[in-house]
């Protein structure tokens, strides 16, 4: 008897010692978001703002290291930063090899995803960088609307719920022949609906500075920037090099070479400015987990997304290797276009908030 119960007590102790690393990582989410929210209260009753979350509307430079300044002045009106998951490889991190910033190329012809897009927006893919001279850019323009609820990010939105089936093919397509590829693995967890960004010309920039982590995804999310239009300057995406160094400086990626950014959004600081060229840049987010470093059930505080498969992500293994726990390419509800739509336009750079 006594012999069992110290060895039940040793199991105990354990399990009880044993860190649950998903769990203490969405504590430290909630924690940080409550340090958030707390902090935006003291600001209101200081500054009597309705919502200090939103800065007040300016004209910012074109140029990255201004706009951080420009930021920094309105420290009260921004999110406050989240401090990076600090997870090791040998604790379920993400690999230091992709931690940092590179650019790839894929056959945009196979892909087709130029395509989708300018079916879902109804213009020819060469009119993209002149959406601000159509009539619903121009009231863009004139009036610009809260990020992530511009006209062309509705209907994207729209055609991803109409043509579900096309959307997600492609996806798959390209975490398989891309995706999985770049991060040096086989199989890959993705987003199946990769957000659209429109930033047209005008004096205010696109979302708030953030990272990804603000916004609770997990840690071993990283991010693939698809430009479909000319990217440079002002018109381009600002990221720093590596978590809190702040050295944001602008993607380049030559439409012409089919190159996309790989950048990990989660730790890396970045934010647009405001576009001063005279070309709107569209561009495509698409967020990928190697597959074994995917954690199940994660989720934001309130669980109004939840960041699991069947939801937000696909595996590219549930086609081909029947019994492997995952869901189906084609049975996704409407229900989850909306909630991932709701999401994205909350989220400054996860879908139309952050900006990416």
């Amino acid at each position: 008897g006594a012999e069992a119960g110290a060895e039940a007590g040793a199991e105990a102790g354990a399990e009880a010692g044993a860190e649950d690393i998903h769990t203490k990582l969405t504590a430290e989410a909630v924690a940080n978001q409550g340090r958030k929210w707390e902090r935006a209260a003291k600001v209101r009753a200081a500054t009597g703002a309705a919502n200090p979350s939103r800065r007040p509307s300016r004209g910012a430079n074109s140029l990255c290291a201004d706009s951080v300044e420009y930021h920094r002045e309105y420290v009260p009106f921004a999110r406050p930063r989240a401090p990076a998951y600090s997870l090791e490889p040998s604790e379920g991190g993400l690999p230091h090899s992709l931690r940092s910033i590179a650019v790839g190329t894929y056959d945009a012809t196979a892909h087709g995803l130029a395509e989708l897009v300018a079916e879902a927006l109804g213009v020819g893919a060469a009119d993209f960088a002149n959406l601000h001279r159509t009539p619903e850019g121009v009231r863009c323009v004139e009036h610009p609307p809260r990020s992530g609820h511009d006209p062309f990010r509705r209907r994207w939105i729209a055609f991803s719920r109409e043509h579900a089936n096309r959307v997600k093919a492609a996806t798959l397509k390209f975490a398989r022949e891309v995706a999985a590829p770049a991060l040096g693995v086989t199989e890959v967890v993705y987003e199946w609906a990769p957000s659209i960004r429109v930033h047209m010309p005008g004096p205010r920039p696109l979302g708030i500075p953030h990272t990804d982590a603000d916004y609770f995804h997990p840690p071993t999310e990283v991010n693939f920037w698809i430009p479909l239009t000319p990217c440079f300057g002002s018109n381009s995406l600002c990221c720093e090099s590596a978590p809190g160094k702040g050295d944001h400086t602008a993607f380049e990626a030559s439409l012409e070479r089919c190159e996309y950014v790989r950048f990990w959004g989660n730790a890396l600081h970045h934010h647009t400015v405001a576009n001063r060229t005279d070309v709107t840049r569209v561009s495509l987010d698409f967020r990928v987990i190697p597959h074994q470093l995917f954690k199940s059930g994660w989720a934001a505080p309130g669980r109004r997304c939840t960041f699991d498969l069947g939801g937000f992500y696909r595996s590219t293994r549930c086609l081909d290797q029947p019994g492997v726990p995952g869901v189906e390419l084609f049975d996704t509800p409407e229900a989850v276009v909306e909630q991932v739509g709701e999401v994205a336009a909350d989220d400054a750079t996860v879908t139309t908030g952050p900006v990416a």
